[in-house]
């Protein structure tokens, strides 16, 4: 699965702002099917279950990325028929999953469990709960599931409460987290050899994020500092 450049919106399409975002060049064999995503993180938890809202979990924390062959949403929030919903002629092809869906969602541990987790194929339901959001064939970014698994090994496993909201300053260490996933892909562990070239590259990376309110040295220090081991104990295990 190759997303590339989505086509130019149509006047017709029920979206709403920032909904999928079209990609490009994204090879397939970075790309991790869902169930096999579970069996790696249900290594280190209790169960499947646990496993699957770990996964989706850091997807609304923004530290692993998804895409999705097809997205699209519908007004019936009946749920007894979202998977009669058939796929319509504007449906989006090849996208990144926005996290911010579900994000704002307050159902999304309830359902989970319906997904369908070996075809790839989950739905949410919206913040205003006016709408679900249907994607077909999604699979899970392979770098930041290795990263996640590293993490993991070292007893790190942190849910957040499932509700729609969560205090900004979450949000704005999340962000952090997210920086540092970016800086790793594309600059390699080379930006994280000292404690000061990695907090350089992250400022620069936060100035593109607005937020209320942002981390002080005090609280991003220990998340370069716990990034850095992970990285070492990731590149020692390659």
């Amino acid at each position: 699965m190759n997303p590339v450049s989505g086509a130019e919106e149509s006047s017709d399409e029920i979206r709403q702002p920032g909904e999928v975002e079209p990609q490009s060049g994204i090879d397939s064999s970075k790309l991790v099917k869902p169930q096999d995503a579970v069996k790696k993180i249900e290594k280190y938890l209790r169960s499947s279950l646990d496993s699957k809202a770990y996964l989706v979990d850091k997807l609304r924390d923004g530290k692993i990325k998804a895409y999705a062959l097809w997205y699209w949403p519908v007004r019936d929030i009946n749920l007894k028929n979202v998977w009669s919903h058939k796929k319509p002629a504007n449906a989006k092809h090849k996208v990144k999953i926005n996290r911010n869906i579900f994000l704002g969602s307050k159902t999304w541990r309830e359902d989970l469990v319906n997904w369908k987790w070996n075809a790839g194929d989950f739905y949410c339901i919206g913040k205003l709960q006016k709408r679900i959001h249907i994607y077909k064939n999604v699979r899970f970014d392979a770098d930041d599931l290795n990263f996640l698994l590293v993490s993991l090994s070292e007893g790190d496993v942190q849910l957040s409460s499932g509700k729609g909201g969560r205090p900004r300053r979450d949000i704005a260490r999340d962000d952090v987290w997210a920086a540092v996933l970016e800086i790793y892909k594309t600059d390699g562990p080379g930006a994280f050899r000292s404690h000061k070239t990695a907090a350089q590259a992250i400022a620069i990376k936060l100035k593109s994020v607005s937020r209320d309110e942002k981390l002080g040295d005090a609280s991003i220090t220990p998340i370069i500092t716990k990034a850095r081991r992970i990285i070492s104990l990731a590149r020692h295990r390659k």
